[in-house]
C-alpha cells in the first residue's frame, strides 16, 4: 500500500530595477502510481510583473496611489491525486474461495483491470491581475482573473456488464474554472 514521488524543480528569477519581473519555473515529476512508460510529467509555468508605481513618470501621484502594479503568468501543474497505489498495474485478488465445479477451490482473481496508459492530470492554469495601493497603503486592494482547465481528468470509464468490471480508471475529459478574485 505504498507510493513513491519524486520531484526535481528549477526555478529562474528576474528582476530590473524593482519594476520588471520575471519568472521562470520547470518542474518534473515522477510517480509510482502510473505505469512505467508514463510515470514521468514536466510541468513549466512562466509570469511576469511590472511595478509601474517605481516609474519615474509616476512619482506626481505617489501620495495618492502609492502602489500599482500589474501581473500576469501561465503554468501547467500535474496530480495523481484521483489515483490509488497500483491502479495502472491492476490488482489481483488472492485467497479468495472460488466455486469450480461445484465445489469451493482457492484461487485469484483479477479484482480491477490494469490501464498502462493512465497519466497525470494536467491543470493548465492563466491568470492576469493588478495590485492597488492607495494612501501609503492604507488602502490596498488586490484584484486576479484566472481560466484553469484540467485536462485528462481521472475518473473511471464505465464498462460493458459483460467485461465482469464495471469500470477501468482512465484520463477522460477535462473541466474548466475562471473567475474573478478580489481582495
Amino acid at each position: 500500500g505504498t507510493n513513491s514521488l519524486v520531484s526535481l524543480i528549477g526555478r529562474l528569477d528576474y528582476s530590473f530595477k524593482n519594476k520588471y519581473y520575471v519568472t521562470g519555473t520547470l518542474r518534473r515529476d515522477g510517480s509510482s502510481k502510473f505505469g512505467a512508460n508514463q510515470r514521468y510529467g514536466n510541468f513549466p509555468s512562466v509570469a511576469g510583473a511590472w511595478r509601474v508605481s517605481n516609474e519615474p513618470f509616476f512619482e506626481s501621484i505617489k501620495n495618492v496611489i502609492s502602489e500599482l502594479k500589474f501581473e500576469g503568468g501561465y503554468g501547467v501543474s500535474g496530480s495523481n491525486a484521483n489515483i490509488g497505489n497500483y491502479t495502472a498495474q491492476g490488482q489481483i485478488n488472492r485467497g479468495s474461495n472460488y466455486v469450480f465445479n461445484n465445489n469451493l477451490a482457492p484461487g485469484s482473481a483479477l479484482s480491477s483491470l490494469p490501464n498502462a496508459l493512465l497519466t497525470w492530470e494536467e491543470a493548465k492554469e492563466t491568470n492576469f491581475g493588478v495590485d492597488l495601493g492607495l494612501y501609503k497603503d492604507r488602502v490596498y486592494i488586490s484584484a486576479d482573473y484566472y481560466d484553469i482547465k484540467t485536462e485528462g481528468f481521472l475518473a473511471g470509464l464505465p464498462l460493458p456488464s459483460t467485461s465482469g468490471f464495471g469500470s477501468i480508471l482512465s484520463n477522460l475529459g477535462s473541466i474548466q474554472n475562471k473567475g474573478f478574485e478580489f481582495e
